[in-house]
């Protein structure tokens, strides 16, 4: 990982010291400084999808998720410095299977910077200017007018309940239709 000297400079003398829990503190700010410089790219990158050939569209935009949703995981999360911070199977799937078409870039944008957005603290040196980044982008998101046309990342858009619904009905249906067979009149033909 390339970690620019520009930045760490600011928090510690050697870049080695980041991992010392005595600096956990530096380190973090330190990693939300490098996260909210990489966020300066977002509206270039949104540009450029929006250009981009279609034959190689999703060459181009998958990774492009992928990064804002690291980014997402690593910012303010002192676990960079302790082991791996990735994005988990099942997201990086369901990225690659929903990258179709650009609203389902401006989608994936739009859900990673409120994820970031979340976890930006307001006593973190950079949160002012991370902050400003993440409306930019946000921003440039919702004039793209795609919004409502995709599936979200970090909210469920089916209900959960349906599938316990089915069965509560088939459980009712089951339990009327046993009443029913067992309190039937008999009618015997003599």
């Amino acid at each position: 990982m390339f970690w620019p000297r520009e930045i760490w400079s600011k928090y510690v003398n050697k870049l080695e010291d980041l991992k010392y829990e005595e600096n956990s503190v530096k380190a973090v700010q330190c990693l939300n400084d490098m996260v909210t410089n990489a966020l300066i790219h977002m509206d270039d990158t949104l540009k450029y999808l929006s250009d981009a050939d279609p034959a190689i569209f999703r060459f181009c935009a998958i990774p492009q998720i992928m990064a804002i949703g690291t980014l997402a995981m690593c910012y303010n999360n002192v676990d960079v410095f302790r082991g791996v911070v990735k994005m988990r199977r099942g997201l990086t799937a369901q990225v690659i299977h929903q990258t179709k078409t650009m609203a389902d870039v401006y989608g994936a944008f739009f859900d990673f910077s409120c994820m970031l957005k979340s976890k930006v603290d307001n006593s973190d040196p950079n949160a002012v200017k991370t902050l400003s980044r993440l409306e930019a982008a946000q921003k440039s998101c919702r004039e793209s007018g795609a919004l409502n046309k995709r599936k979200s990342y970090i909210i469920r858009n089916e209900p959960r309940y349906i599938p316990v619904l089915i069965v509560l009905f088939f459980i009712l249906l089951s339990i009327i239709f046993a009443y029913l067979s067992a309190n039937r009149p008999r009618w015997s033909i003599s």
